[in-house]
């Protein structure tokens, strides 16, 4: 950020700044700041999410047709994970808000006059990139919600079944 804020001063320390337009170094400054945003977002979840539970008999499948817990390797069969689901999630949730920011910033570099108008286009292309991401995500919790619940609705008819067949003696 502080390439952002102090882009002459910042960037100066390293390299002759005059050989590079302000707008340039504080592209640049939004860039590295979404890079970090990125991981920052998805460190941060690590923190918050709990290790992962013990396999249960009977793990819900996912929308991929892989239970909870599990990954494909290069044979494309399961394999257990030691990294729940939500740990690649908070990658691509980060990736959402940063993006945002990166639309905005670039908007502004070219409101300011900092900034060909051609930056837009990559605003553009990064607004719409995280609205898919948000799009597919929310498609993806509503998939996995209806999966969860077809599995608990078997689940419970499968133990009526039991219970119906084993009679109190």
């Amino acid at each position: 950020l502080a390439l952002v804020i102090s882009p002459v001063t910042v960037f100066g320390l390293l390299f002759d700044a005059s050989a590079v337009p302000r707008g340039w170094i504080r592209v640049g400054g939004i860039l590295f700041a979404l890079i970090g945003m990125q991981y920052l977002g998805a460190g941060l979840r690590d923190g918050r999410v709990p290790p992962p539970a013990p396999q249960r008999e009977s793990p819900r499948p996912s929308a991929s047709g892989i239970a909870e817990g599990e990954s494909t390797g290069s044979g494309g069969s399961p394999q257990a994970s030691s990294r729940p689901v939500a740990y690649s999630r908070s990658f691509y949730e980060a990736s959402i808000w940063s993006r945002l920011f990166l639309a905005c910033g670039f908007a502004m570099l070219v409101a300011t006059k900092e900034s060909p108008l051609t930056l837009l286009v990559l605003a553009a292309l990064n607004l719409a990139g995280a609205l898919s991401m948000l799009s597919a995500m929310r498609a993806t919790d509503k998939t996995l919600a209806a999966l969860s619940n077809a599995a608990d609705t078997q689940h419970r008819g499968s133990v009526a079944l039991t219970a119906c067949d084993n009679p109190i003696n």
